[in-house]
């Protein structure tokens, strides 16, 4: 799967939810090492390349954010807290003092992650479809 040029992941990411649309087009804003692409949980390129469980489907919102590392062995997958403290490590910088949240237990940081996630559209809404994207964007945008 070809990304952008300098990319070595692929964040997923629920291209209904408000909430999700504004976090992507801010890591992308951040992003100035162009490190990863993004695509939608609903798109072609989730159908492809993840499982049937982490992906959106009629009737079935999807749970988690999903961050997919292209590795020459096999890919790794990441999802929910552990997928944005990763982001968080690929973005450097001062983002990288994020990853000090490793030091908690997965599980209370995934509890967290789905109190967020379940709330998510009531606090912030849903959307019909994704946003068009900047000029800018687009080039990192996969299908």
């Amino acid at each position: 799967m070809e990304t952008s040029p300098k990319a070595s992941a692929i964040f997923f990411f629920d291209g209904v939810c408000h909430l999700c649309d504004h976090a992507v087009h801010f890591l992308l804003w951040i992003d100035r090492k162009k490190a990863f692409a993004v695509a939608s949980l609903q798109g072609e390129t989730a159908a492809s390349l993840l499982p049937e469980s982490l992906r959106a489907s009629p009737g079935k919102d999807p749970d988690s954010l999903v961050l997919y590392l292209q590795d020459k062995d096999a890919p790794k997958i990441l999802t929910r807290s552990d997928a944005l403290l990763e982001l968080c490590q690929i973005l450097g910088g001062p983002w990288r003092l994020f990853r000090l949240f490793k030091i908690l237990p997965r599980a209370w940081r995934d509890a967290l992650y789905r109190v967020i996630s379940k709330n998510r559209f009531r606090l912030f809404g849903r959307k019909a479809q994704c946003e068009l994207p900047t000029l800018e964007e687009k080039a990192r945008l996969l299908p």
